[in-house]
């Protein structure tokens, strides 16, 4: 026997329901997935650490990304730690916080963050010398990769996301939450 997938068996039933009825104009029950700062975080840090080297002699490795909400801001947060180092000698730590607005792209299930921002570089430890090569080479690196990179797929396996990936309505922070709203409006 043939396994559907989760998304086409969502779809058949949405189609059956709409048959049955006899009603093109059935609305999908509004709900409401919320993600925490946390299941973000767990998610984005999976692909991480990421690196950029500017000819393989000054390089920047980004880790520990972690993802903030902020209530009333619609932008989702993220800092990274950033390590520069020149060939294999490491040049101390610092940090970089950025901020977009959250995107979701339908045919892959994805929330980016799009547009990042530049709120923050600190390079605390840094020799000055250092400091512009290193800013210039994070600031790329981070913000490049989040423009590319999801901070959140959704998982097909799951009855609530996958129903998300079909009606998706709103993306919008809230009590500190990703708020995914699906199904129509009340």
């Amino acid at each position: 026997m043939k396994r559907i997938p989760g998304t086409a068996l969502l779809a058949m039933l949405i189609l059956a329901g709409t048959a049955i009825t006899g009603r093109q104009d059935v609305a999908a029950e509004r709900r409401v997935l919320s993600l925490t700062p946390a299941e973000l975080t767990a998610q984005l840090a999976s692909r991480f650490p990421q690196r950029r080297c500017l000819l393989a002699l000054a390089c920047v490795t980004l880790s520990d990304p972690v993802v903030k909400l902020a209530n009333g801001d619609p932008r989702v947060f993220v800092v990274a730690r950033a390590s520069p180092d020149v060939g294999s000698q490491p040049l101390g730590a610092g940090t970089i916080e950025v901020a977009g607005k959250p995107r979701y792209e339908v045919a892959t299930g994805a929330l980016f963050v799009d547009a990042p921002e530049i709120l923050r570089m600190d390079f605390a430890d840094l020799p000055p010398t250092y400091v512009a090569p290193a800013t210039e080479l994070t600031r790329g690196l981070l913000v490049d990769y989040l423009s590319r990179t999801p901070v959140w797929v959704l998982d097909e396996r799951d009855a609530q996301q996958a129903l998300a990936k079909l009606v998706l309505r709103k993306i919008e922070v809230r009590d500190g939450r990703l708020r995914l709203v699906i199904g129509d409006e009340d």
